[in-house]
Formats: structure tokens, sequence, C-alpha cells
């Protein structure tokens, strides 16, 4: 089980890495410090690609923390270098809910010492 993140890819096709730090990476990562409930974001920048990772406070919902990272990607898609499309992969996970879910116990036999479900 992970934390509620939304991970936004970027790619800017033949870029050096520092040159997606300054146009791609860097304006991502500050306007997602503006998403409510974001206790963290983090930023990695490779050879034309950008990874944002926005990660938030335990009880967020991952559809609103997603719909909240778009908000802030059509906000800050301005910014970019022309053509470049943040965005290109926003991936949510998270904690499943678990409400309504019973697990087993799980009982053993002295004889066997097999576990067995009730």
């Amino acid at each position: 089980l992970s934390d509620v993140q939304v991970i936004v890819l970027t790619e800017y096709p033949g870029q050096a890495p520092q040159v997606m730090e300054d146009q791609v990476t860097y304006p991502l990562t500050t306007a997602m410090l503006a998403v409510p409930y974001a206790k963290a974001v983090r930023g990695y920048s490779f050879f034309g690609l950008s990874f944002v990772y926005v990660i938030f406070e335990d009880g967020t919902d991952m559809y609103w923390a997603r719909s909240r990272v778009l908000e802030a990607l059509n906000y800050v898609s301005n910014r970019l270098p022309r053509g470049v499309t943040p965005g290109g992969g926003v991936v949510t996970w998270g904690k499943p809910k678990r409400r309504g879910i019973r697990f087993p116990d799980v009982k053993h036999r002295r004889s066997s010492g097999a576990h067995h479900l009730p």
C-alpha cells in the first residue's frame, strides 16, 4: 500500500536533463506545490522526460487528487515550451478503500499443522 499520488509524465524529445529541469520540471513542480492537500512534490528530469510526483495527505480521494492535478496542469501549460503538453501520462494510485472487506481468521489444526480458512 502506498500514499495517494499522482505522477505527471511530460515528454520534450531530444532535450538534455538540464533543459528539462529548467523549462519543464521546475515550472510543473512549482505549480503542483499549490495543489490542496499535497504533502510532497518531487520532480525528476531525464533526457527528454520529466516526472513530477505529487503525494497527497492520508485520506485524500484518488479521483479528487487527480482532478486537482489536472486543473493545475491546465493553469501551468502556457508557461511551458511550445508543443510540450504535460500529463501525457498522468497516473494515479494509492491505498484502496477497505471498508466492508473482512479477512477470515486463519485456524490451525493441531494434528497436521495445516492452515485452513473457516
